[in-house]
């Protein structure tokens, strides 16, 4: 009976195990997109994210101001707009030994059409200053 009960409690563990990993790679899935961890991504794994972001949660016809408020949440600041557009920018310092180099930015330009809503939003993502100083 004793070889029994370590045999169950052995496999109960490996059960546990399995359940857990598997509610920790679920949560990991559905964790909102930020710009935050776009910039922690590799460069092409970063764009393809923030564009999906744009994509599927920046629809057209979407009432602008809640665009803005979904974009914000994705550790953005937006500016006041300018016409029909609103800029909002999410950017990083890069640093090497003794200062700052430049930055990196990623920024989403939201599009109003002629009746308020969203028309379109644009990702762009660029580096400013010198990215590698020899």
């Amino acid at each position: 009976m004793g070889m029994r009960s370590a045999r169950l409690r052995t496999i109960g563990l490996a059960m546990f195990c399995v359940g857990f990993a598997s509610a920790g790679s679920a949560f990991s899935q559905s964790r909102p997109f930020t710009f935050r961890d776009a910039e922690f991504m590799s460069p092409d794994r970063g764009l393809q994210a923030a564009q999906q972001f744009t994509i599927v949660d920046l629809p057209p016809g979407l009432p602008i101001g809640e665009a803005r408020r979904r974009v914000q949440r994705a550790a953005m600041f937006c500016r006041p707009a300018q016409g029909a557009a609103t800029v909002c920018e999410y950017s990083l310092p890069i640093h090497v030994e003794g200062g700052v180099i430049g930055e990196d930015r990623w920024r989403v330009t939201l599009i109003a059409d002629n009746s308020g809503a969203l028309g379109s939003a644009r990702v762009d993502h660029y580096t400013v200053g010198t990215p590698n100083p020899q």
